[in-house]
């Protein structure tokens, strides 16, 4: 297993060439996914899970995509009001780790008046 999932799952998630993707089964990736899906951005069902791998079926995707902003060495904080100004959310969000909230996207974020973690920025496709 590697040792930061979020990489991994960028780059299975940007490799991938059929609707099946195989990730590490982690409470991270899991909070994640559920985060994208109750946001209806990522339509999934799980085909496969057990203790090491979670196998997903992708029904439809509205993420065109996905960059790794905190890293292990370099940690990106923004505080709420960064998040008003930011011009990268004019066309995308952020997934951001809050201690008091958790896994929030930057739109919960801004209505929650919270600031965090950036973990990473999602961009959409063009409806």
């Amino acid at each position: 297993m590697p040792k930061d999932l979020i990489p991994d799952f960028i780059i299975r998630f940007r490799n991938r060439n059929s609707n099946l993707l195989t990730l590490y089964n982690s409470k991270k990736l899991k909070r994640i996914l559920t985060l994208l899906k109750k946001e209806n951005l990522l339509n999934f069902t799980i085909v496969k899970e057990d203790f090491k791998y979670l196998i997903l079926n992708i029904h439809n995707s509205k993420i065109n995509t996905i960059k790794q902003m905190s890293k292990q060495s370099r940690h990106i904080y923004k505080s709420h009001t960064d998040l008003l100004t930011d011009p990268k959310l004019k066309n995308g969000f952020y997934i951001i780790t809050n201690s008091e909230y958790g896994w929030i996207t930057s739109k919960q974020a801004i209505a929650k008046t919270v600031g965090g973690k950036i973990v990473m920025h999602l961009t959409l496709l063009l409806d």
